[in-house]
């Protein structure tokens, strides 16, 4: 058997407007590492989320979307305790958030609730998982101990509205780069950390990825760097765009294309996923079609 990607961090319901100027709000299935390993499965691959999901009627509908993609679900770790919600704000198709995370099912996850997990042939962590306590430290810990036959790859994803303590925050990341053998970030991400590229390959990443909306992705490695640029495409919102990239990235690695040729799947995959409401990754027939 082929060994999965393990997705690790949150899944949780987007509250995402059916229209920029709509009052309506439609629940999507949503977070870093759930949008991730459904993109991941949908393209193919091999995946398990290792996530704290709810038993209520939200973490149910949770783990019904990963069954339909056929997400490995047997890593989960299940409470009583409610799921997170995520409150999406689109302004020309951009989008921002507020949440709701007092003493979720997510956050609460610990070191000891983690199963024994399998060896993964890679392992995505980052999100919003990382800006709490215990979660944290949960899946820090993980990153730096799970047996892992390729890549550990880190998306802070920052959200600032989740931030309590920044100095803390910022000394948990710095372990999570520690970790990774890449890192991806938006350049939001770049400028709240106040670093720059090489800063963060200093700290032993091989790789880092700087996502930059409709302006592509830039690749900085030691030995120098490069854009590939991402396709046009009529933006709805930018809900899930980073997780699925992450997706196409190892995802186009996994069936052993070059690195420029695994960015421009990625950014395919990343593009197609904007021009539908909420996180809603492409199924690989899509992306080929696209490419």
């Amino acid at each position: 058997m082929t060994a999965p990607i393990l997705c690790c961090g949150e899944a949780l319901i987007d509250l995402v407007p059916e229209r920029p100027d709509a009052p309506a709000l439609i629940p999507r299935p949503g977070g870093a590492a759930l949008t991730c390993a459904i993109a991941l499965a949908r393209l193919g691959q091999p995946v398990a989320l290792v996530a704290g999901v709810s038993t209520d009627h939200s973490g149910a509908r949770l783990v019904r979307a990963l069954e339909a993609d056929n997400v490995r679900t047997d890593l989960l770790i299940r409470s009583d305790l409610p799921s997170t919600l995520a409150h999406v704000h689109l302004s020309d198709g951009d989008a921002t958030y507020s949440f709701h995370d007092t003493a979720t099912a997510g956050r609460a996850v610990t070191p000891v609730d983690v199963p024994k997990l399998p060896a993964a042939s890679a392992l995505v962590f980052g999100g919003i998982s990382l800006a709490r306590l215990p979660s944290a430290e949960t899946f820090v810990r993980l990153a730096e101990t799970a047996e892992v036959r390729g890549p550990v790859l880190l998306d802070p994803n920052i959200r600032p509205a989740l931030i309590d303590d920044a100095a803390a925050y910022r000394a948990t990341l710095a372990r999570a780069v520690v970790a990774a053998d890449i890192v991806k970030l938006s350049e939001e991400d770049l400028e709240w950390l106040g670093t720059s590229p090489q800063a963060l390959l200093d700290l032993g990443p091989s790789l880092v990825l700087l996502t930059r909306g409709a302006e592509g992705v830039m690749a900085i490695e030691a030995a120098g760097q490069f854009t590939v640029r991402a396709p046009v495409a009529q933006v709805v919102d930018t809900v899930g765009a980073g997780d699925t990239f992450v997706a196409g990235f190892l995802a186009g690695r996994s069936e052993g294309m070059d690195l420029c040729s695994s960015l421009a799947f990625a950014t395919t995959a990343a593009s197609l996923s904007t021009v539908r409401v909420g996180a809603d990754p492409p199924y690989l027939s899509a992306v080929r079609r696209a490419m």
